[in-house]
C-alpha cells in the first residue's frame, strides 16, 4: 500500500514539474504566433521552424543556430528563425548531457521544418533533429505556440 502511494506521489510530482518547466519558456504574443503560422518568409530569406511536440522529457531544450543561442523550447512550442540563403547549422541540447545537430542548405523564399525528437535513455534522453516535409511541419507548428527568441 505504501509503495503504491509513493508511486502515485512520484508521478504527480513528475507531472507538476513538467508544467512548471514548460512555463519557464518565454512566449511570443498571440499576434506573433499567428504571423509565424502564415509560413511566408520575407522576400529573399528563408524560415527555419524548430518544433517540439513531445512532453517527455520535461526538461527545456536549448536551441543554437549558427553558433548563437536562440533560446529554449518546451513541449508544444516552436521557434521560428529567419535566415539568409546558404548553409546553416541547427543544434539542440538538454542539460549539457544530450545533443543533436544538423546542417541544412536553405534557399530563399522557402520554409524548412525540423522536429526535436527525444528518446528515453538510462541517464538522459537521446536527441534527434528530424527534417520534416512541409505538410507535417505545418501541422506540428499549428498545434504549438511560438516561443520567444533570444536572438531578436
Amino acid at each position: 500500500m505504501k509503495a503504491a502511494r509513493f508511486v502515485t506521489v512520484l508521478c504527480l510530482a513528475w507531472l507538476i514539474s513538467g508544467c512548471v518547466t514548460a512555463s519557464k519558456v518565454p512566449m511570443e504574443s498571440a499576434d506573433a504566433d499567428a504571423a509565424a503560422k502564415n509560413f511566408a518568409p520575407p522576400q529573399g530569406q528563408a524560415n527555419l521552424y524548430i518544433v517540439r511536440d513531445s512532453a517527455w522529457p520535461v526538461n527545456l531544450f536549448q536551441l543554437v543556430v549558427d553558433g548563437k543561442v536562440i533560446g529554449s523550447i518546451a513541449a508544444s512550442t516552436f521557434e521560428l528563425l529567419t535566415v539568409g540563403p546558404g548553409p546553416h547549422k541547427i543544434a539542440v541540447s538538454v542539460e549539457d548531457r544530450a545533443a543533436a545537430s544538423t546542417k541544412v542548405e536553405v534557399e530563399s523564399d522557402q520554409s524548412y521544418f525540423f522536429q526535436v525528437v527525444a528518446t528515453p535513455g538510462w541517464n538522459s534522453a537521446t536527441l534527434e533533429l528530424k527534417s520534416l516535409d512541409a505538410d507535417s511541419g505545418k501541422a506540428l507548428v499549428n498545434r504549438g505556440k511560438l516561443a520567444a527568441n533570444m536572438a531578436d
